[in-house]
């Protein structure tokens, strides 16, 4: 395995500066022998982009901050970023509240012959994994492991255009990486044009220093106190309408309607959060992601 070695002494100053949205040090990915260095960086370059096109962290990309000429001074300190201590404390030093690794087991392509008479061609396949570490203590969030091939694979007339093609499966992945380990949470503030009992539209604090944008889907919670203990029970569902403010939104109530007019009325708190993909959904959009 090709040991690409991140190193965290960075200095951004202007990392203070940074307010609502968390930020995320993106470090070098991990890749095993044979994978090509080109298609490496197109494969992390890709991830970054679309975590970046959601708009709801703050990127800092290690490899913009170093020059080949550090390489030899990256690989010195191994030893002592392998204690995630370490890399914690280095973290902080940077002004990262994350850190997100990347480990690449296989980019490469199958060359394919139809049975029944059809052209030739290339199937892309591509298998691997991303981790979040938390600055504060350097403990891991949480993993998750990306496979596509065959079925959730692409195409192409070449080896390589079939694994270009296929590093393009990475948009939809990312929006369930990052609405999993970084949902938005806010609340409803008011309510908007309604009928009766039922409420049409609402606002929510949640704006574009939030990295919010229209028609994103959230789920609205009543939060109430049982036993001393603070519940949050379904009851609606919000699409983003229009981003109006830093932290304010319109949203249309698609579900629910009823309930958050009651909850609203009664004074009852209602939280939301980004809504995620069921499992099937999110495989469907997967498969015919292109």
């Amino acid at each position: 395995m090709k040991k690409i070695l991140f190193t965290l002494m960075l200095a951004f100053a202007c990392m203070s500066a940074y307010a609502q949205k968390p930020v995320v040090l993106v470090d070098w990915f991990y890749a095993a022998d044979g994978v090509a260095e080109a298609h490496e960086e197109a494969l992390r370059g890709a991830v970054i982009a679309n975590i970046d096109r959601i708009g709801r962290l703050q990127l800092v990309d290690v490899e913009s901050q170093y020059t080949m000429d550090r390489e030899a001074q990256r690989r010195a300190t191994e030893a002592a970023m392998a204690d995630p201590t370490a890399r914690a404390g280095e973290m902080k030093t940077t002004g990262a509240q994350y850190l997100l690794t990347g480990n690449i087991s296989k980019m490469d392509a199958v060359y394919k012959v139809p049975t029944d008479g059809t052209s030739p061609y290339w199937a892309g396949a591509i298998v691997y994994s991303l981790t979040l570490i938390n600055a504060a203590d350097g403990t891991t969030v949480g993993t998750k492991s990306y496979t596509y091939e065959g079925l959730t694979g692409n195409t192409g007339s070449t080896k390589d255009e079939a694994i270009v093609s296929t590093i393009k499966k990475t948009k939809q992945s990312m929006d369930d990486f990052v609405n999993e380990f970084f949902p938005l949470k806010g609340a409803i503030v008011e309510l908007g044009e309604g009928k009766g009992a039922k409420v049409k539209t609402c606002y929510i604090n949640l704006g574009t220093d939030h990295g919010i944008t229209a028609k994103q889907k959230l789920d609205v919670f009543q939060v109430k106190s049982i036993a001393g203990r603070e519940t949050e029970n379904a009851i609606a569902v919000l699409t983003v309408a229009e981003v109006v403010a830093p932290d304010l939104a319109l949203c249309n109530v698609t579900s629910g309607a009823k309930e958050v007019y009651e909850a609203f009325q009664a004074g009852a708190e209602m939280r939301v959060k980004t809504k995620k993909d069921s499992a099937v959904g999110s495989a469907l959009k997967g498969f015919f992601a292109m």
